[in-house]
């Protein structure tokens, strides 16, 4: 589900920011009633889409769960040979490991 931050204060129907509302409309072409994440004040809520000309708009509908970890995960690597280690931080960033520590 694609996101989209907003400063606008949460109401049940926003305006997205013009660049936001070209990408969605011209690049992802996006349809109306189709549902994207909207993140307002480190809060991601569900909304629906709705297309104006070149303006979108979205409409809350729910709150969504954090993505953010519950829990902080820091790996202690040896340290491999080569340039495996370059494999092993990326892969872990993607894990979302807050922290690495080569040994």
């Amino acid at each position: 589900m694609q996101s989209y931050f907003t400063l606008e204060p949460a109401e049940s129907r926003m305006r997205l920011d013009p660049e936001d509302a070209r990408h969605l409309i011209r690049v992802l072409r996006a349809q109306p009633k189709e549902r994207i994440a909207v993140v307002f004040s480190d809060q991601r809520y569900e909304a629906e889409l709705e297309i104006e000309g070149n303006a979108a708009f979205v409409h809350l509908l729910k709150p969504l769960p954090s993505a953010e970890p519950r829990c902080n995960v820091t790996l202690y690597q040896d340290l491999p040979k080569g340039d495996k280690m370059d494999l092993i931080v990326q892969t872990c960033t993607q894990l979302r490991c807050t922290a690495s520590c080569p040994v």
